[in-house]
């Protein structure tokens, strides 16, 4: 899953999608929903006849798998009216998933989380503490999800962006092009074209001002469902570094349209115990330096988060920059900030003279 990265901005061509509140349908196969309901039916067939119908029925499904989980895409591997369930470590994130079949249209389905408590004590994992998110479907390149390497020939419908809002992105199938809502100075919001390359003119390149319009809720929106259409939620786990060890329940309470329409259960191991700091397989001694290619920005949510997951050496792109001190400070104390060591610290550039040692260089810009 990826967050939100922008493969192209042009100005907004067409209908303005938030003018009408056009309601987001995908494109199904007719042969795929005929069997969908069928195979739903088969597996609703044991359970009592009151709760066959139910507005939306949930699947438990692997977090991470190699299987797209499209709008008409039965979930073979999953598990009907199942259990959500976590292992984890103290201090760990772990993520779950599921999906849903409408059985009919809702207008607002929206999910509340319960505190998850401990079997045998009071203690409780606060229900803030499980983060939930919807995974948009838009359009990408031909080889999407399948490879590295883009094909700007083709479009092909993609389930990988997590998203708390369901309408900061348009998505138009008769044209297979994607719209980003863009919140403005002046309090209006607009929706723009999202599907250019870089090879395009008028193209908005600042990627720090395009995300900066972009906002996202802070917290699951409600969601609009379309019958037979399937869809897809990810939640993600954090453990308290002083939860005790030992088994915890707790529900997810649906609604739709503001009638109870179902509770998942969720179920938690917690692990006696945290994980380390990485170590090389080598020596036990010597930190694992984990960092990947265009991690380290100066913004300090996502400094955070790559802190909360051990991610401890982004690749700091613009840390070594002797014509802008001030620019290198900058992401450095956003990096302490957020609880990253700086020493040593990595980045990519031309050219030699490139210090690994961020607190040396830092002393050497300042004379």
């Amino acid at each position: 899953m990826l967050s939100l990265s922008f493969t192209g901005l042009s100005t907004l061509h067409g209908a303005d999608p938030a003018e009408s509140g056009r309601r987001q349908v995908y494109p199904l196969d007719a042969g795929k929903v005929r069997i969908n309901a069928e195979l739903v039916a088969g597996d609703l067939k044991n359970i009592p006849e009151k709760d066959q119908h139910m507005p939306a029925v949930w699947y438990i499904i692997p977090a991470l798998s190699s299987i797209k989980r499209l709008p008409d895409a039965y979930p073979e591997d999953g598990e009907v009216l199942g259990d959500l369930t976590f292992i984890a470590a103290r201090g760990e994130y772990e993520p779950a998933s599921f999906v849903l079949y409408p059985q009919q249209d809702v207008d607002r389905l929206t999910f509340t989380v319960s505190d998850l408590v401990h079997e045998k004590s009071a203690e409780k994992i606060p229900a803030d503490c499980l983060d939930l998110k919807l995974v948009k479907i838009w359009y990408q390149q031909g080889t999407a999800w399948y490879s590295y390497f883009g094909d700007n020939f083709g479009r092909v419908l993609c389930p990988e962006l997590l998203v708390n809002d369901e309408n900061l992105i348009y998505v138009d199938p008769e044209t297979r092009d994607n719209y980003v809502r863009y919140s403005n100075a002046d309090g209006s919001e607009s929706y723009v074209w999202n599907s250019a390359s870089f090879m395009l003119t008028d193209y908005k390149r600042d990627a720090q001002v395009c995300t900066a319009m972009v906002q996202d809720a802070p917290q699951l929106q409600s969601v609009v469902l379309n019958r037979n259409e399937w869809k897809q939620f990810m939640c993600t786990l954090h453990v308290p570094q002083d939860a005790g060890e030992g088994l915890y329940h707790g529900t997810i309470r649906i609604q739709a349209d503001g009638i109870p329409a179902g509770e998942i259960p969720v179920l938690v191991r917690v692990l006696p115990f945290s994980l380390p700091v990485p170590k090389t397989n080598y020596d036990l001694d010597k930190e694992f330096y984990l960092t990947f290619y265009g991690a380290g920005t100066g913004n300090p949510k996502v400094l955070k988060n790559l802190a909360a997951h051990n991610m401890r050496q982004p690749l700091w792109f613009p840390l070594i920059d002797p014509l802008n001190p001030d620019r290198m400070q900058q992401y450095a104390d956003a990096g302490r900030k957020a609880g990253l060591p700086l020493k040593p610290a990595f980045a990519a550039g031309p050219g030699a003279g490139i210090e690994k040692d961020l607190e040396d260089y830092e002393a050497r810009v300042r004379k």
